[in-house]
């Protein structure tokens, strides 16, 4: 990868529902209402903390985003009670979840989960390409229970088995077919991390909680999806900010974070006015 130039990044800013798009070799992304699907086109190395399958994976074939009821809890992932939107009480199992929509998708569980309440709406994506390689990152934003690190804790998990909070959630998925090592892609994830956090900052969203400037959401799941490597391959070690690799990723989630989190925003300014219309 050469280093000191510039990378020209597309962005999605438009209405995303309905899209179904190939980005270069890499992947094919499909937004419903109910989902976001990632198809890759080969099978590739995840690193992440999501609720199905997380962790390190090799031999990862996809990724879907699952939009999930406001009050669906994420902190357990057997099985759960809440109370649905007419209040009456469900059992909700984010196994039984994930493998209804992968049998309506038709599709093998060997894909990464990730869940959200947010709107399908809030899909952003930016994507380039470096020399040979792509990157591409994928976002949906909700800030019901936007926190700053440090915060009050909303759950205790060693005195409670419930958790009533609001469901937001900052959902970032980096893809690329860049080879990097664990150690980079852990590296990866940090980089996602700061990027967020720069965002929350930049757009001054406020924690729910303290009212200080948030860092996220109290849901949120990054995820970092590289090349499968082999002996005679060459490996990208590290891809911290000195590194072109951490500018172009830290760059492109930047982007893609900023537009959700706005179309986020601006979908709660668009509320609020329609209820005090409504007043």
């Amino acid at each position: 990868m050469r280093g000191n130039g510039s990378t020209s990044w597309f962005l999605h800013t438009s209405y995303m529902i309905g899209l179904n798009e190939q980005f270069g070799e890499l992947v094919n992304v499909q937004v419903e209402r109910s989902h976001c699907l990632i198809s890759f086109k080969q099978c590739l190395t995840i690193l992440s903390n999501a609720p199905w399958l997380g962790g390190y994976q090799n031999d990862v074939k996809g990724i879907l985003n699952l939009n999930v009821p406001k009050n669906a809890p994420q902190h357990d992932r057997n099985t759960a009670t809440f109370t649905d939107s007419v209040n009456s009480k469900e059992q909700y199992s984010i196994e039984r979840s994930f493998a209804q929509q992968f049998k309506e998708l038709e599709l093998n569980i060997d894909h990464i989960g990730l869940m959200t309440a947010a709107s399908m709406d809030s899909f952003r994506s930016s994507y380039t390409q470096v020399g040979p390689y792509e990157l591409l990152c994928c976002v949906t934003s909700g800030l019901a229970n936007a926190r700053r690190v440090g915060d009050p804790a909303d759950f205790d998990e060693f005195n409670s088995a419930e958790l009533k909070i609001p469901c937001g959630t900052i959902n970032i998925m980096v893809v690329s077919n860049l080879p990097l090592t664990p150690t980079a892609q852990t590296e990866a994830l940090l980089l996602i991390t700061e990027a967020k956090t720069a965002v929350c900052y930049d757009n001054n969203v406020l924690s729910r909680s303290s009212s200080l400037i948030a860092t996220g959401t109290g849901t949120d799941v990054s995820l970092i999806a590289s090349a499968q490597h082999n002996e005679t391959q060459n490996t990208f070690d590290f891809c911290g900010k000195h590194t072109r690799i951490g500018e172009e990723i830290g760059k492109g989630v930047y982007y893609a974070v900023s537009k959700s989190i706005q179309a986020c925003i601006d979908k709660e300014i668009e509320e609020r006015k329609n209820n005090y219309n409504n007043d």
